[in-house]
């Protein structure tokens, strides 16, 4: 429907657009359990790797002095195998990740780690955004493709600790282990 535009202009193809979408939404999101167990099963074994990867370089960052980014690219699994791994977790409340939603292009995570030197603690800040959400409807137009913003940040988590997440990466090293008897790279552990 997307991509055929110009073949099947003639015909009002949004009511079928509309009814993917929300299809989409369903199936998308039942695709990683249907179940919590399931969900955190399946996010267990797709995401913990990721997780512990992006432990890791927080864990790293809070003993050096250079402010650092750290990017990682990946697949749509693996973004909603982290979605469902904070979701599903016991430790602390992640806001939000539990409406149901459609990763979009350019889908993403950002992880900010602060110091406060009085309490000489980190805090880690958890944001989350969907990526560029927009009907593709009427998007190009006489070969001029209109370009849309990416879908605002949302705050998912404002005070996380650095040993929470590290009971969290902990908990999910553990069940990755169970079910498959290997261990992710986790050198700070």
């Amino acid at each position: 429907v997307c991509y055929n535009q110009e073949a099947l202009a003639p015909l009002d193809m949004y009511p079928l657009f509309t009814l993917c979408e929300v299809l989409s939404a369903f199936a998308s999101d039942a695709e990683y359990g249907i179940s919590r167990e399931s969900k955190r099963l399946t996010g267990c074994l797709i995401g913990t790797p990721l997780l512990c990867r992006i432990y890791e370089d927080l864990h790293q960052l809070s003993h050096g002095d250079t402010p650092r980014t750290r990017l990682y690219f990946t697949s749509e699994s693996h973004v909603m195998a982290l979605k469902n791994m904070l979701y599903h977790q016991d430790k602390t409340q992640f806001h939000r990740l539990g409406e149901p939603m459609e990763l979009h292009f350019l889908t993403h995570f950002v992880f900010k780690l602060y110091h406060y030197s009085d309490a000489d603690t980190y805090q880690i800040e958890v944001h989350f955004s969907s990526g560029i959400d927009q009907n593709m409807f009427g998007i190009v137009q006489e070969h001029h493709v209109e370009y849309s913003a990416v879908t605002p940040m949302i705050r998912i988590h404002n005070d996380l600790s650095l040993p929470t997440l590290q009971s969290i990466v902990e908990t999910y090293r553990e069940e990755f282990h169970a079910a498959t008897g290997a261990s992710p790279s986790m050198n700070v552990l």
